[in-house]
């Protein structure tokens, strides 16, 4: 089916009841990042981009504000669709926009068919292109896998642990970085949520070790988002474990799910001794043009 089947085109305000109803009807690890926005659609600053089968069903969805484009579909060829109406769509737009940095995140499978066609794109620079595992709390251990780890809200003293660490996330995540682009935002930001306690930072003795930031995906649900450990803990298995397993007991996530993205082979192994395991996979494609 081709892009015309699939009524490819921009959501209106009209339109927001059908994008909530297929969030809602997702699969929910396949719609991380699109259910807090899902939850306040009137509050979106962005813009929706749709493939409707037959013009009327909405069966995939992009939200994309600031190049940042989040991406669900429970179709393939839907998937195509969209992919080949926005390639064309920037042929035709080459030379009138100004070049910038774009990002695209979504469940492997549904990026990877986006990917196919839209990589090919003429003037579009691959900058990078990460997969990462998505780890799900499962069992909960009896024994933290690490003695050695104390884990708690970033105290205000930490202000500066907090704005490294998320810079460097950012930085490797997509190859921007917050401290030299937006100083002065990203350190509001930084110190906006550890005021609202939704910051924590996991120890080894005096040495940090990791930190995340806990957001709400739904009433079940806990994401730790922008997850970063310092290259040289990243393969102490049983320290990181040991960190995982004490999230699961902040306020917020009690009685919850609690669900991060793995950076590699031995954040998944982290995960496993905590208790988490894989259940998916991402892919977060950053590209310039």
């Amino acid at each position: 089916m081709d892009d015309i089947q699939y009524g490819v085109r921009e959501l209106k305000p009209a339109d927001m009841k059908k994008v909530a109803e297929l969030v809602r009807s997702a699969p929910p690890l396949e719609t991380v990042f699109l259910r807090p926005i899902a939850r306040d659609l009137a509050g979106f600053e962005g813009w929706w981009q749709g493939a409707l089968e037959g013009g009327k069903h909405l069966v995939t969805a992009m939200a994309i504000k600031d190049h940042v484009a989040h991406l669900y579909s429970s179709s393939h060829a839907a998937t195509s669709a969209m992919a080949n109406a926005l390639k064309k769509q920037q042929e035709i737009l080459k030379g009138v926009v100004q070049p910038a940095r774009h990002q695209l995140i979504g469940e492997a499978d549904t990026v990877d068919t986006f990917w196919r066609t839209f990589g090919s794109l003429y003037g579009r620079t691959l900058v990078s292109d990460k997969r990462r595992p998505l780890m799900v709390s499962s069992t909960t251990p009896e024994a933290s896998p690490s003695k050695r780890v104390k884990l708690g809200y970033a105290p205000m003293s930490d202000l500066k642990v907090v704005i490294e660490f998320r810079g460097e996330y950012q930085l490797e995540r997509d190859g921007t970085d917050p401290r030299r682009l937006t100083p002065q935002a990203h350190a509001a930001r930084c110190q906006q949520l550890m005021a609202e306690k939704r910051v924590v930072i996991g120890r080894d003795e005096d040495k940090p070790i990791c930190v995340a930031e806990l957001v709400e995906l739904d009433e079940a649900t806990i994401l730790l988002d922008g997850f970063w450990i310092p290259p040289a803990f990243r393969g102490r298995k049983r320290l990181i474990g040991g960190a995982l397993h004490l999230t699961r007991k902040a306020p917020q996530a009690k009685g919850k799910e609690v669900i991060y993205f793995a950076d590699d082979e031995a954040g998944v192994a982290a995960g496993e001794l905590a208790g988490f395991e894989q259940k998916t996979e991402y892919r977060f494609i950053t590209s310039f043009g």
